[in-house]
């Protein structure tokens, strides 16, 4: 079956998460602090609700300048979509998408695809979900700044929320606000890593061991227990 029609992440594998003692980080890096035009995307599949899970964050936990997030991208315990980013001296600008997670009754548990765009001249936020190209921009009035002590962080917490709860595959960052239609077009493909605007793409394909290596820049992130 091919990854298309099932609906599913290119590639064999995948990080989990299941607890508190994984973790999933880069060192700081100013490739990875950008404060103007943003695109992250990533498949997630959710185990479970009920809780503030980290999805990726550039930034630390302290609230100094130094320390503020470029971006903090978060599902919220309804399983609505949170983003945060700061300016100043840890001044957060905080957005709330509607929750894009597929419930009848309780939580359907399957992959999805999410990106969230920013475009910094006209200040908002945009949530594409799967094959989702038309979704409402919220607006934010002023950019981040600062970050230059901050880490990536991948399904890792950092600021008063829990860790994620399940599967996180193909984390991309690109310098450029995409073009919904463009993210929706190239979910399921598997990127050369010389996009225009590709800042770091992991596939976590190694199977094991506690590296993972951007297909860009050679950017590594640290795994543990994930």
């Amino acid at each position: 079956t091919s990854r298309a029609n099932a609906c599913e992440p290119p590639g064999g594998f995948a990080l989990a998460f299941d607890g508190p003692e994984h973790s999933v980080t880069a060192a700081a890096n100013s490739a990875l602090r950008i404060a103007g035009d943003l695109t992250l995307e990533a498949w997630v599949r959710v185990e479970e609700l009920g809780a503030i899970q980290a999805l990726i964050t550039m930034g630390g936990p302290g609230e100094s300048a130094a320390d503020n997030a470029m971006f903090q991208w978060r599902i919220l315990a309804n399983g609505g979509i949170e983003i945060i980013h700061e300016f100043g001296s840890g001044v957060n600008q905080t957005l709330t998408f509607v929750s894009p997670f597929p419930t009848v009754g309780q939580l359907e548990i399957k992959w999805i695809h999410l990106a969230l765009i920013r475009n910094a001249t006209a200040r908002t936020y945009k949530l594409v979900v799967d094959d989702l190209t038309s979704i409402a921009a919220q607006s934010y009035p002023t950019n981040p700044d600062g970050g230059q002590d901050g880490f990536l962080h991948i399904g890792t917490d950092v600021d008063g929320g829990s860790d994620f709860d399940g599967w996180i595959d193909d984390v991309r960052i690109w310098n450029i606000a995409r073009a919904p239609a463009d993210v929706v077009a190239t979910r399921f493909t598997r990127l050369n890593g010389n996009e225009p605007g590709l800042v770091a793409n992991w596939h976590f394909d190694e199977g094991s061991g506690g590296v993972s290596t951007d297909l860009v820049a050679g950017i590594p992130v640290t795994i543990d227990n994930a």
